[in-house]
């Protein structure tokens, strides 16, 4: 049985929002879990995959999970509840806290404090750009032919023009005689 704490607003958003695929229970087995790979979050373990909090099983703070209410998890079916206000989020957080007991013994933890990125200078480019031709002297050879974003350049630099009525081909269309081709005759 579903926790009954929680205001009708709570349950109200949660049945037209969440049922359909964390279930009634909050075990991840809703009506559409069957379709759904991976599978949705089974609220009742307490176990979250993103959380900034230290700790591979560490409960997340409450920023955590309403980023991933907001956002959504892109490459599965957890969509983004942005037309949500955000009060309602919230308090549909605290309705998912209610499946699990972990959020009543443990304490959640600090997040990981993450340091600014440092400012982009000449000196850094230039850092970067001599450690590449260092590399390319090295065992590994690497091709200077292709920069960062994967187009060929020439050797003094300069950009060939790409005809943009049609992308370069990125795969291997044919196969080598030997490997699995059929000789055309």
């Amino acid at each position: 049985m579903a926790p009954s704490n929680g205001s009708a607003g709570q349950r109200g958003l949660r049945g037209r929002r969440c049922i359909g695929c964390h279930g009634v229970q909050g075990d991840g087995r809703g009506p559409s879990a069957v379709f759904l790979d991976p599978k949705p979050r089974d609220f009742k373990r307490g176990i979250f995959k993103f959380h900034s909090t230290p700790g591979k099983d560490s409960l997340p703070i409450d920023a955590d999970l309403f980023i991933t209410i907001t956002h959504g998890l892109w490459g599965t079916a957890m969509p983004t509840w942005q037309d949500i206000p955000d009060r309602e989020r919230f308090a549909v957080i605290q309705y998912i806290k209610t499946f699990s007991d972990r959020w009543k013994k443990e304490a959640v933890g600090e997040p990981i404090s993450v340091s600014p990125e440092p400012p982009l200078t000449e000196a850094i480019i230039q850092d970067a750009t001599d450690r590449k031709l260092e590399r390319s002297s090295g065992p590994w050879k690497w091709n200077l032919s292709y920069s960062v974003r994967g187009r060929r350049q020439k050797e003094n630099g300069s950009r060939r023009r790409r005809n943009s009525r049609f992308p370069p081909i990125t795969g291997r269309l044919s196969l080598v005689w030997g490997k699995g081709a059929r000789r055309s005759s």
